[in-house]
C-alpha cells in the first residue's frame, strides 16, 4: 500500500509542473514592410514621375544595404526636361558600407518599358554609413526635349557597396534654410552652415541636402554648384540649388543635410 501511494504522489506532481510551466512559443520577427506606396511617396512632389524602389538588397562580404525609396520629380517644361532624382539606402547590415564609390548608375524607363535616360551618380552622403544608418544619392537627370512628366515611367538605381571602416570625416549643419532660387523663383535652394567637426580636413566639400514635407516624404535633393574646403574643426556657407526642384518653401518641413570630403572616387 505505501509503495502504491508513493506513485500515485509523484504522478502527482508531475501533472502540476507540467500545467503551470510557461509556453515557450518561438517569437518570430515581422518581415521587412515594403516602401510606401507610389502616389503616398510622390504625391507631396510636383509633376512626380519616378517611382519608389521594391527595396531590393545590395550586400558584399556581410555588408547589406537596402534601397529604400527612389523619387523622381520632373522638372521644367518638354523643351528642357529633366528630373531630380533622390535614391534613399539604408544600412540593415553589421558592418560600414561605403556608398561613395565609382560606376554607381541609373536607368529611366518609358512607362511601356523603354529606356528613356541612363546615368552616373556623382553626389552622395554620407560617404559612408554605419549600421541602422541612411544615405542618399542626389542627380539631375536630363531627358531627351519633348518628353512629357506623362512618358516617365519608373526609375532603377544601379548601385554597389562594400565593406568599410568608420568615417575619417563627420559634418554638423546649422541655420539651414529654404527659399526661392536666385536664378530661378520658381525653384528652390537650401543656405546654412556646415561645419567640419573633425580633426581631418576635407579640401574639396561637396554640401547637398534633401527635403521632406510634413508627411516626411521626399520632395527631392540640392547639391552645390562647386566644392569648397573645410578646414579641420572649421566652418563655412554654403548655398545649393541644383538640380532644379520646383516648388514653395513653405512646403519643406524637414530635411538632411550632408557633404562629401572629395569628388566620386577621392
Amino acid at each position: 500500500m505505501s509503495r502504491w501511494i508513493a506513485r500515485l504522489v509523484v504522478a502527482l506532481i508531475v501533472a502540476a509542473c507540467s500545467s503551470t510551466a510557461p509556453s515557450r512559443t518561438p517569437v518570430t520577427a515581422p518581415a521587412s514592410s515594403a516602401p510606401a506606396a507610389e502616389s503616398s511617396v510622390l504625391s507631396a512632389a510636383p509633376s512626380p514621375a519616378g517611382t519608389p524602389s521594391a527595396s531590393p538588397q545590395a550586400s558584399d562580404a556581410g555588408v547589406k544595404v537596402d534601397i529604400t525609396h527612389e523619387v523622381a520629380t520632373y522638372q521644367g517644361d518638354p523643351s528642357s526636361p529633366k528630373l531630380n532624382y533622390v535614391v534613399e539606402v539604408k544600412n540593415i547590415g553589421a558592418a560600414y558600407a561605403d556608398i561613395h564609390a565609382l560606376g554607381q548608375t541609373y536607368t529611366v524607363s518609358t512607362k511601356d518599358g523603354r529606356a528613356l535616360a541612363t546615368g552616373t551618380f556623382t553626389f552622395m552622403f554620407p560617404t559612408r554609413i554605419g549600421p541602422g544608418e541612411t544615405g542618399y544619392y542626389i542627380a539631375s537627370v536630363d531627358l531627351p526635349p519633348g518628353t512629357k512628366s506623362t512618358d516617365v515611367g519608373p526609375t532603377k538605381a544601379q548601385i554597389a557597396f562594400t565593406p568599410t571602416d568608420p568615417p575619417e570625416t563627420l559634418f554638423g549643419f546649422s541655420n539651414v534654410t529654404f527659399a526661392p532660387s536666385n536664378a530661378d523663383p520658381a525653384s528652390l535652394q537650401v543656405n546654412g552652415t556646415v561645419k567640419d567637426t573633425t580633426s581631418v580636413a576635407a579640401p574639396q566639400a561637396i554640401v547637398g541636402v534633401v527635403a521632406f514635407d510634413a508627411g516626411h516624404r521626399i520632395l527631392g535633393g540640392l547639391v552645390e554648384d562647386a566644392p569648397a574646403a573645410i578646414e579641420a574643426h572649421g566652418s563655412r556657407e554654403f548655398r545649393a540649388s541644383n538640380p532644379p526642384l520646383h516648388g514653395d518653401a513653405a512646403t519643406v518641413a524637414s530635411s538632411v543635410a550632408g557633404a562629401m570630403p572629395g569628388p566620386v572616387g577621392s
